[in-house]
């Protein structure tokens, strides 16, 4: 069995590929599956995720290229990893993005040195003309980290956690789209872990790339990406319900919804999406004036949509 497994989804990445390639097998942890998941990529990733991977003989059977039978989306291929993966820990990679060589071996190591079934470690935002770093956890309790993820305060990614296979891939609700899957994923995993621990270093480049699905800002992307964001937060009610704890956290929840809500707010100004803006957690129009996690801005904001107003001043 494998110390680790990395999963990564490859479509449309031909420009970055080799880079995130060489990151991960010059990884000094020996002991890796890696997972490249084809999802039907139009351009040339996969030959020249073939070239590179001829230059490392070493990992030639760690390594697992799958090609989905029909494009499916980065939140299905996910899924279909985490189901694949046999490693003892499972991590994220996306395939514009790149690792620091030593990550997976000292994640590992705290991993099993502390008995931790989430190893959080620190990343880098990394635009085009700048770099920012990124503290992954501000407080490794385990019931204060799944707070903070909620309530947006430390990032819910995958791609800076190592989860342990056994203890937190338990009773998982999948996500139905790409778009805020990964909050959706990361608070169930946390959930079912024992022990989580920080390793303050930033061992992952986020590259902010200007193509992605979600920096696209035709009316047909922030329709397609609100649908998505809608189905996956009505699957994080439904987790916090099944396991008895939304009043706990129902403030939280509901500024996630309410940020789910708000991806439609470019549209307003036509009636169709200002009606459908409207109606979609309709409970929350008056119910977050009353929520403390949400700022005075916002909420003024939110008032100004209501009355019609925010397309005349935004």
């Amino acid at each position: 069995m494998p110390k680790v497994s990395v999963i990564i989804p490859v479509y449309g990445v031909e420009k970055y590929i080799e880079r995130c390639a060489r990151s991960l097998f010059e990884q000094t942890l020996d002991d890796i599956e890696y997972l490249f998941i084809d999802d039907c990529t139009p351009d040339d990733s996969i030959g020249i995720l073939k070239t590179v991977f001829n230059e490392y003989p070493q990992r030639k059977a760690q390594v697992i290229i799958h090609r989905m039978e029909i494009n499916s989306g980065q939140a299905v291929v996910r899924e279909f990893g985490m189901k694949h993966a046999t490693g003892d820990y499972v991590i994220h990679c996306d395939s514009d993005d790149w690792i620091d060589t030593s990550a997976y071996k000292e994640m590992y190591e705290l991993a099993i040195m502390e008995d931790a079934d989430v190893v959080v470690c620190d990343f880098y935002n990394v635009g085009e003309y700048k770099k920012s770093k990124v503290l992954g956890c501000r407080n490794s309790n385990k019931e204060i980290f799944f707070k903070n993820i909620i309530s947006q305060r430390d990032q819910g990614a995958l791609w800076n956690k190592m989860f342990k296979r056994t203890s937190c891939f338990k009773d998982v609700i999948w996500a139905k789209g790409d778009m805020g899957e990964d909050m959706l994923m990361c608070l169930q995993f946390v959930y079912n872990a024992s022990k989580v621990v920080h390793l303050p270093k930033a061992f992952y480049y986020y590259y902010n790339n200007p193509l992605s699905i979600s920096s696209a800002m035709s009316k047909e992307a922030i329709v397609h990406r609100f649908q998505q964001s809608i189905a996956n937060a009505n699957d994080l009610v439904y987790f916090f319900k099944r396991n008895g704890i939304y009043e706990q956290y129902s403030d939280e929840v509901d500024c996630v919804l309410f940020s789910k809500k708000n991806q439609l707010l470019p549209l307003i100004g036509e009636m169709e999406y200002y009606t459908l803006w409207k109606n979609t957690f309709s409970e929350l129009n008056y119910k977050v004036l009353f929520n403390s996690n949400i700022s005075f801005v916002m909420k003024i904001k939110h008032i100004l949509a209501l009355m019609k107003l925010y397309c005349k001043i935004f």
